[in-house]
């Protein structure tokens, strides 16, 4: 259940931004495509494969790629970044046309960061078709994966000792982002759910390049990723998320999912994992830790009221954090608006000051009238 509250949250927060000119724009039309997509291909039971599972799945319906880290460049100055990828199958049992401008697949991008010291985030948006080439997926099956959209990729590379690293190479004008991201800890299927897969990778070093308003920088940090393929649910209605993905300086990662009533009545229910230095896995249920709001922040732009303070206190594990925003502003205000931006950790653990930066998204948060 767990898997299903992430995987829901996260397409939910994707699907919350205007789809550009292409004819997916809502998600009305999404669910149309949801119910009426053909047959698909449903990956149960079967265990992951790297390198190939970090590719594309062409058999399926839905499918996310995200890497979200904090980057810092020689002046000690953050930024913090995300990068998604979504591809939506049309149906498989679409007819085959000879036409260069059929298509099968819809794909969908975003480049999103902010500076420590700006004033709001920066979103650049991307879609298109996979036809005449425009955006898709390759792979030669050996030592190289491709995903890409125009010009904005993501490769995955093979190492001579046969480990995985990925090149994320995105540009818009002025702005570009281009990175090596080496995985420090294995994938970890977090956990198996009808009809979908989900992994993560909770650590990855970072290296390359940002470059904002035609100023390019050297930076370096820690980067997150997650992938997730298959019937994917739509989100929407009264039940929404917030989503914590949080990396420590003491090589701990922390992942909690809260669920709500859109509305606020209730109790909000909470779960997680923790992610030790040795890439061991501890479920954690709500009974073990504790999840509190500290500090509400007004949006000037919708007047919507976002929690960007929170305290997590797992007793347990003597662990107790203060979580905070990079910058306030990092609301994405489209046909749907959410939150969704780095934040910034300090607290203990196990008797021992800890440190760290991680990915926080708000969904089905409204103004108050």
């Amino acid at each position: 259940m767990l898997l299903l509250l992430i995987l829901s949250a996260l397409l939910f927060g994707l699907l919350q931004h205007r789809q550009g000119s292409e004819p997916v724009r809502t998600l009305d039309q999404l669910n149309w495509f949801n119910n009426h997509g053909g047959s698909f291909i449903i990956p149960i039971d079967q265990p992951l494969s790297f390198p190939e599972d970090h590719g594309e799945h062409s058999g399926v319906q839905k499918e996310l790629w995200q890497f979200s880290g904090m980057l810092r460049d020689c002046k000690g100055k953050n930024y913090g970044f995300q990068v998604t990828f979504f591809r939506l199958n049309m149906g498989n049992d679409l007819p085959q046309r000879q036409s260069a401008w059929a298509s099968r697949n819809i794909y969908w991008a975003q480049l999103a960061y902010a500076a420590e010291d700006g004033d709001r985030l920066i979103l650049k948006q991307r879609t298109s078709r996979d036809a005449l080439g425009l955006a898709g997926y390759l792979s030669d099956h050996a030592d190289l994966q491709k995903l890409w959209l125009y010009d904005w990729q993501v490769q995955v590379l093979q190492t001579p000792a046969g480990q995985s690293r990925f090149i994320l190479q995105l540009a818009d004008k002025n702005d570009n982002l281009q990175l090596t991201l080496q995985p420090v800890k294995s994938a970890i299927e977090m956990s198996l759910i009808e009809q979908m897969k989900f992994y993560g990778i909770s650590r990855l070093l970072a290296e390359g390049s940002l470059q904002i308003g035609g100023q390019s920088r050297t930076v370096s940090g820690v980067a997150f990723f997650d992938h997730a393929w298959g019937n994917l649910p739509i989100g929407g209605g009264q039940l929404v998320w917030n989503r914590f993905f949080l990396q420590l300086s003491n090589k701990q990662e922390l992942v909690i999912l809260q669920s709500r009533r859109r509305d606020g009545s209730g109790t909000p229910v909470h779960s997680g994992y923790l992610i030790d230095r040795n890439a061991e896995v501890v479920e954690l249920s709500r009974k073990q830790f504790e999840l509190k709001i500290l500090e509400y922040w007004e949006s000037q732009k919708t007047g919507i009221h976002y929690p960007l303070s929170w305290q997590v206190n797992i007793p347990d594990k003597r662990m107790t954090l203060i979580i905070t925003a990079l910058i306030n502003d990092q609301e994405t205000n489209d046909e749907f608006v959410n939150w969704s931006g780095t934040v910034q950790v300090a607290g203990e653990a196990a008797g021992t000051k800890v440190q760290g930066s991680g990915l926080l998204q708000l969904s089905g948060y409204e103004a108050v009238p």
